[in-house]
């Protein structure tokens, strides 16, 4: 019988996980371990409401402390799995190895990179609460340097947000040696290096810009 199961992700799946443990009667010990130091929470909203600013990180969470007290769960957040040993049944977490009787892993995926942009600063990817944070602190400091009335909503201050589906190194779509090209077909007031991006959609040579650089041209081409 087992006494000790430990759920690896503290997202949505690995909370679920806990949830149906306890409703299909395991009154054993639960561990939840999760790398991010912030409660279970929804991940969509962080391209949507909470990156325009709408909503605050609070309101995402997928449990009161209530509820998560009701589970009953070791709840382990700030802390990273890094081993595993299925002879021994046990797993390490932050370099302390400790036992389980049954083990759910439930860590997702992470976001894949641009090739060449390792070295780039203000280059984001979103898949973290903490990634959305980030991004929204650029795109304010972007509305600051553009001298934005700060009290409108980030959605409402024509800052443009671009998905890059495809970004292939060297000459294969336009880029010279070790820089990416960046498609960026159909869309338009896109900022990036401090060009705009017009209908033809093809940016060759793609460098990330400042706040401050994209804040300018942003005003050049709107004059």
């Amino acid at each position: 019988m087992r006494e000790a199961i430990t759920v690896i992700g503290a997202s949505l799946a690995g909370l679920r996980a806990v949830e149906t443990l306890r409703s299909d009667g395991f009154d054993g010990r639960i561990t939840l371990v999760g790398d991010e130091p912030h409660q279970p929470y929804d991940r969509p909203p962080l391209s949507k409401q909470v990156l325009a600013g709408d909503w605050e990180p609070d309101r995402i969470h997928l449990a009161a402390p209530d509820r998560l007290a009701d589970l009953r769960v070791d709840l382990r957040l700030g802390q990273r799995a890094t081993g595993l040993d299925l002879e021994a049944h046990t797993v390490e977490v932050d370099g302390v190895t400790e036992g389980f009787d049954g083990l759910l892993i439930a860590t997702g995926a992470r976001c894949r990179t641009l090739p060449a942009t390792g070295h780039l600063a203000g280059v984001h990817t979103l898949r973290t609460l903490d990634d959305c944070l980030a991004i929204r602190a650029a795109l304010e400091a972007v509305a600051t340097a553009m001298g934005v009335d700060p009290s409108m909503r980030l959605g409402e201050r024509y800052l443009h947000a671009m998905t890059v589906t495809h970004g292939l190194p060297l000459a294969d779509r336009g880029g010279s040696a070790g820089r990416p090209a960046v498609d960026a077909t159909g869309l338009e007031g896109v900022f990036l290096a401090g060009d705009w991006v017009g209908p033809t959609g093809l940016l060759a040579d793609a460098a990330v810009a400042s706040a401050e650089e994209a804040a300018d041209a942003a005003l050049a081409a709107t004059r």
